[in-house]
């Protein structure tokens, strides 16, 4: 009988690039007093192609209850871009050199059209010592094969808490149901039906017996996801301290049109509205009014905003005879984090929140002497707050801060030190991960979540490379 109920699942995948592409350059196009222009471009055209296949037992859903089909897709993508640096001064009072970056982009996609993206970026070198940065662009991200031609994925469909037409009679709407939404279920034909003679509908029958299923697939009328930008920053090295540099940067990155699903329910409520593309996602029975079937597509709707500082500071000991020691030292705080899960739903701000830490750094320290290079690493993430579910409070919520600690050894040799061996330890101290009274909310794990820590515990390692 373990035997009857047991089965391997596997997936068997494939991807497919093709690329071709060429480009021009000139580093002296043409002569300014400040300096020569610089100049690239260049033309890329590219396919993409993916499948993945299922194994029979789960392409009839009959692991687990889910039935998977395979996923096939492409598409291809032509690209030019254009590239120009500018020197605007040069050898002036606190002006050692003021440049002018900009680059563009435009983009033809197969399956979403075109579209450009581009950059403007000025770095002013006011001496030796100091340096200023700055740059503000605009880019996308096509969806990829899996959003546009992801193979059906089938399921049992509950309707519990789906249906805005749920309990609405020819003079009442349903509980917490806008006047708006129930004129609109009024007007399906299968519901006036039922509501007819002081009748009320039904939207979540219990007993009639009926199949109903909700299916998660292709999304064909996706759009790109479009983000915008801005950078600010400085390059200090001193001269009273040699092979010494810091540098900090501020950025402020505003996303649209992120890709993501929504509720059944939600789908429901915009299609009463008029909307099209949601009610394509909802079918219903055309006697009774009732939903027999959903479509999980997934739609450009949500939004994400994020500002914070970025610090970075190196440090080089020599030991003379003995090698040098190199010092890194990185941190990243993040000042805001908010996201809009739906263009009708509030912003809200996740910083401090798992997996949104406000400070995260890591500080290596690394000894190289010939041939052989040992590296020390210490990872450290901030205190968060284990609370994604609105409105959740729990018991020992409050994660304090993690560190870990990495080592790794390295030796090269050979001719051009092709070849190389190496070894390491990764969590040297064996640290546990803090616990999530969050990670295991209403019966689910939240990888997203857990993933965030080490949770295997210390990694021995060892590998070796060739380059040829």
């Amino acid at each position: 009988m373990i035997g009857f109920w047991r089965n391997l699942t596997t997936l068997d995948g494939k991807l497919e690039q093709e690329i071709i592409s060429f480009s021009v350059s000139n580093s002296s196009l043409y002569s300014l007093p400040a300096g020569d222009i610089g100049f690239a471009a260049g033309y890329e055209t590219r396919k993409e192609y993916s499948e993945e296949h299922a194994d029979s037992v789960t392409k009839e859903g009959y692991s687990g209850g889910t039935q998977i089909d395979s996923l096939e897709g492409s598409y291809d993508v032509q690209e030019y871009f254009i590239e120009f640096n500018i020197p605007l001064l040069a050898d002036i009072s606190y002006v050692k050199s003021l440049d002018l970056n900009i680059a563009g982009r435009a983009s033809d996609y197969s399956h979403t059209g075109k579209n450009d993206s581009w950059q403007i970026g000025s770095r002013w070198q006011v001496n030796d010592q100091l340096r200023f940065r700055a740059q503000v662009s605009h880019a996308f991200r096509a969806p990829s094969i899996a959003d546009m031609f992801n193979g059906t994925t089938k399921q049992g469909l509950s309707l519990g808490g789906v249906d805005e037409c749920h309990g609405i009679s020819e003079t009442e709407a349903g509980s917490g149901v806008s006047q708006a939404h129930a004129d609109a279920c009024r007007l399906i034909p299968g519901i006036a039906q039922a509501i007819q003679d002081g009748g009320v509908f039904d939207g979540d029958p219990e007993n009639d017996d009926v199949e109903r299923n909700s299916y998660f697939g292709s999304s064909p009328d996706l759009e790109v996801e479009k983000a915008n930008t801005t950078t600010v920053g400085f390059i200090y090295t001193p001269d009273y301290l040699d092979d010494f540099n810091l540098s900090m940067d501020y950025y402020n990155i505003d996303i649209e049109n992120i890709i993501t699903g929504v509720s059944n329910n939600y789908k429901v409520q915009r299609c009463l509205e008029g909307l099209a593309e949601f009610c394509r996602a909802v079918e219903r029975d055309p006697s009774t009014g009732v939903i027999h079937t959903t479509h999980n597509f997934v739609f450009n709707l949500a939004g994400r905003k994020i500002t914070g500082y970025s610090l970075e500071a190196n440090y080089t000991q020599s030991l003379n005879n003995y090698g040098e020691l190199k010092f890194k030292y990185l941190h990243d705080h993040v000042a805001e984090h908010t996201t809009q899960a739906l263009p009708t739903s509030p912003w809200e701000d996740k910083i401090g929140e798992l997996p949104y830490f406000k400070n995260r750094a890591n500080f290596s320290t690394t000894y190289s002497f010939e041939d052989l290079t040992m590296s020390w690493t210490v990872v450290y993430q901030g205190a968060v707050k284990d609370n994604i579910s609105p409105g959740a409070d729990y018991i020992n919520n409050d994660i304090e801060a993690v560190v870990i600690h990495n080592t790794q050894v390295r030796y090269t040799f050979g001719n051009d030190k092709s070849y190389s061996v190496y070894a390491g330890i990764d969590n040297v101290l064996d640290q546990d991960p803090p616990f999530l009274p969050e990670g295991y909310a209403n019966g689910r794990a939240h990888s997203a979540t857990a993933a965030q820590y080490s949770r295997i515990g210390r990694m021995f390692y060892a590998g070796a490379k060739v380059s040829f």
